[in-house]
Parts: structure tokens; sequence; C-alpha cells
């Protein structure tokens, strides 16, 4: 009798414990994590690295340890793991537990992986204060971004009988080798066609249009102006509960003209000394225009501090126009037989660097395109469509030849996001990976330009009279600047005659 007797009250003793638990479920699981970072080849045959010498922590709520430092997050890379050992305080005597790991993604996109998801509770006595509960697991960087995970003791009957805070975990993006040897090469291309324009350039063209500059104010004023608005306003309307997209808005919105758009100006047939003008003078009052704007704007989206822009990549893209088509004017005066073999190879090269730069900088952020949402593509479809839009109506307003309309809207539609990523990633370092984040709008713009564009290019090839005269120089390059030209076409003017 007396046995039983002890059975039973033993029985509703652990009972009574675990309703008193399970009353103030799900508590604070006291948890120290110890981490040691490995190499993932094969996410299948992750090794668990178990620990048998454990350092116990001070005793705080929650301890987490990378490579016995404690910090307060995990910070894994792309195709790493992360092995983890955690322990906690004895659950209720008599009850099957076992620890369920999960991740809470504030986006709603996978991150991690975690590796097993569900760990057996295991009883260490290697403590000198009292037992503790301690298990491993593997967690993997699968996509860059920012994530959580929680670790709760629950029963075999599914009941959560403690639940530790969120971990926040940071997924870091590391550049491939492929990425290095697409940036060297995309130089290299970039510098040839330079020099082709510069032997095609009309240095008279240029040389007027910095004396008369109707076009490159014109760019100006709708660059630094009224793009930073635009893109301020689309962030406002599409990212105001996410400011550090709405953020990058406004960075792609005050950066200049890229050099995209002297490309797609020569392959328009518009007018190539005024687009090369514009993309010149846009890039030195960048050094102006950019702080301003950041400093006007930039603190009522994202108070991150700007102190520091990458004025050294700003001026090497300046000189990375400057310095080409410098050598290429220099052929074109010196060696005239190489200049007309250039010129005849600028269409092709533009083609090339076109389709290069594209295909390229798809593969090489295919991430990006798993960070997509709605919004990102609108965005990024708004932002250049409505600088093609507002280019085109400020050079019809001010009654500009249709080259300089073409161009003028060509110059205020594309954004030098290249300088935009590089101004992304240097003043958002220190909240690493954030920037890498925010650089799909970036992207986003860069790939949504192109439509409107190819439409154009179709259209011109398509209608290939539109082309057979215009007012800068005929299908052999022969200045047309000083003569009427007579256009047989309703896209075009009829009967123009060049402006002052």
């Amino acid at each position: 009798m007396d046995v039983t007797r002890e059975y039973w009250m033993r029985v509703t003793m652990t009972a009574a414990v675990m309703v008193a638990v399970a009353a103030k479920a799900p508590g604070t699981l006291h948890i120290s994590l110890h981490i040691k970072q490995t190499r993932v080849t094969d996410v299948s045959t992750v090794e668990r690295e178990f620990v048998t010498d454990i350092n116990m922590a001070e005793e705080e709520p929650i301890n987490l340890y990378v490579n016995h430092t404690q910090v307060m997050d995990i910070s894994i890379t792309e195709g790493k793991s992360v092995s983890i050992i955690f322990i906690a305080d004895l659950p209720p005597p008599h009850t099957n537990t076992y620890f369920l790991i999960e991740e809470h993604s504030p986006d709603g996109i996978s991150h991690v992986m975690v590796v097993p998801p569900v760990v057996k509770a295991k009883i260490n006595m290697n403590f000198t204060t009292e037992p503790k509960v301690m298990g491993t697991f593997n967690l993997i960087g699968t996509l860059l971004g920012f994530t959580n995970i929680t670790i709760s003791l629950v029963t075999g009957q599914g009941g959560t009988l403690l639940t530790s805070r969120p971990y926040t975990i940071k997924v870091q993006r590391i550049h491939s080798f492929l990425e290095k040897i697409f940036s060297r090469c995309l130089l290299a291309v970039i510098t040839v066609v330079y020099i082709n324009m510069g032997c095609t350039l009309d240095t008279t063209g240029v040389i007027d249009t910095l004396r008369k500059p109707f076009a490159p104010v014109i760019g100006l004023f709708l660059q630094y102006l009224l793009m930073p608005m635009v893109s301020y306003g689309i962030g406002y309307t599409l990212f105001r509960e996410q400011p550090a997209l709405w953020f990058g808005m406004l960075i792609v919105g005050s950066c200049p003209g890229g050099g995209g758009s002297n490309t797609w100006t020569h392959l328009l047939n518009g007018a190539l000394h005024v687009s090369v003008t514009m993309t010149f003078t846009s890039m030195v009052v960048a050094f102006i225009a950019l702080p301003l704007w950041f400093y006007l704007l930039g603190d009522t989206i994202f108070q991150c501090g700007i102190k520091l822009l990458p004025y050294g990549e700003m001026a090497g893209l300046m000189f990375g126009i400057v310095l080409p088509c410098a050598v290429g004017i220099s052929i074109s005066h010196l060696l005239p037989r190489v200049a007309n073999i250039l010129r005849s190879l600028l269409t092709p090269a533009v083609v090339f660097f076109v389709l290069f730069a594209t295909t390229l900088s798809v593969v090489t952020n295919l991430y990006i395109f798993e960070l997509f949402t709605w919004k990102v593509a609108v965005a990024g479809m708004a932002l250049p469509w409505a600088g093609f839009g507002f280019g085109a109506a400020a050079g019809l307003v001010c009654r500009r030849p249709w080259q300089e309309v073409m161009t003028i809207a060509i110059e205020s539609g594309i954004q030098n996001t290249g300088l935009a990523i590089s101004i992304i990633k240097v003043v958002l370092e220190g909240w690493s990976p954030l920037g890498e984040l925010i650089v799909v709008i970036a992207v986003a713009v860069s790939l949504l330009t192109l439509p409107p564009l190819l439409v154009a290019l179709v259209t011109k090839i398509s209608l290939p009279y539109c082309t057979t005269t215009h007012p800068y120089e005929d299908a052999d390059g022969v200045n047309l600047s000083e003569k009427p030209a007579t256009i047989k076409t309703p896209l075009c003017p009829t009967k123009y005659q060049p402006t002052s």
C-alpha cells in the first residue's frame, strides 16, 4: 500500500507541475548558444558537430556565442553553415520533450535552412551546479537578407512549454569570381565603345552645344530638380512602410544620367554630341546635387547619417567618358583611315555592349529576382518611364529639334544605376546586408528601362524611311546641321529647319 500511495503521490505532483507550467506557457526559455562556422558542400551531408566540453555563460535569459564570443545576433553567409549548440534548464520531470527550431521571416521569404528542425532534448550532467538540457542543429544561409529564429521546448503531444526570444539572423552575400570577371570585361567593352564614339563625335557640335547649352540646361533641370522629387514621391507612395527601399528609390532618382544613354542615343539616331555633353555636365553637377538632395530628403526617410559618398567612383565615371572619347577624337584627326574603320564598327559594338551588359547583369544577380515584388516592379517602371515622358515633353515645349527631343528624353529616363549601387553600398556599409537588399531597386530600374527603348528601336528598324535623312547627319555620317531636311513620316516633324 505504501508503495502504491507513493507512486500516485508522484504522479499527482508531476501532473500539478505540468499544469502550472502550461498555465504560464509560452514563457522564456533560458538558453546558451555556442556557435562554430563550417563550410557547406552539400546540405544533405551536413555534419552535426556535437561539442562535449561546454563552458557555461553568465546567468542571463539568453546567451549567444560565436566562436566563444557573446553576441546579440548571428551573421552567416550564403552557402555556409553555422553549427549551434544550445543549453536550457531542465524541463518538468517525466515529460517527453524536444526542441523545435522555427524561422520567422519578416518579409515572408525563407533565408535560412534549419537542419534538423526538431532536436531531441538530452540531459547533460557535466555541469557544476545542476543538470542542463542541450542539443545541436545547423543553420544554413540560403538567401541574402534578415530573418529570425526561435527555439521552443514542446511536448510529445504538441504543447509548447517554453519559447526563447527571437534571434536575429543576418545572411550575407559573397561576391562570386564571375562578378569580378564581369565587371572587368564590362569596363573593357565600355572603353572600346567610347573610343569608337570619339571617332564619330562631331567636336564642332560639342563646342556649339557648350556655347548654347539649351539641351544640357533642360537635362540638368529634369535630372536634378524633377527626377529626385519624382523618385521621392514614388517611394512615398509604394514604400512608405519600407523606408530602406524608399531611400534606395531616392538614391537612384538623384543620380546623373547613365553611360547607357549615349549608346541608346546612337542606336536611335539621336544627337550623339548633345548626349555626351549632357552626360558629362550631369556628372560634374552630381558632385553638388547628390549631397544636397541627400541632406534635404535623405534624413526624412532613413536616419542613417549620410556622411560619405563615393566621390572617387563618381570622378572615375566622369573620366571614363572623357578620356576614351578624347582618344577617339585624336584617332579621327591623326589616323583618319583607322577612324573610318572604328566608325563602321560603332553600331555593332554598341549592340554587343547592350546585350552583354544586360545578359551578364541578370546572370550575376539572379538572387535579386527572389526579392522582386509587384511594388518593386512598379517602381522600376515608373521612374525611367516618367523620365522619358517628362524629357520628351520638355524638349517639345522648348521647341528643340527632333533629335534633341529624343536625346533629352533618353538622358532624363536612363539613370546611372551603377553609380546608385555604389552609393547604396557605401552609405549603408554599416547596416549590411541592407545595402545588398536595396540594390533590388537599382536593378529593377535598370532592367525595366529597356522596354520603351526596345519598342523605339524596333519602330526605327521597321520604318527605315524615317531615318533616311535627319537634321544632323545622314547614313554616310555627313554633317547636315546647316541644311534643312524634309522627313517623310508623321513620326517626325516635316520640313525641319534646325534652330539655334
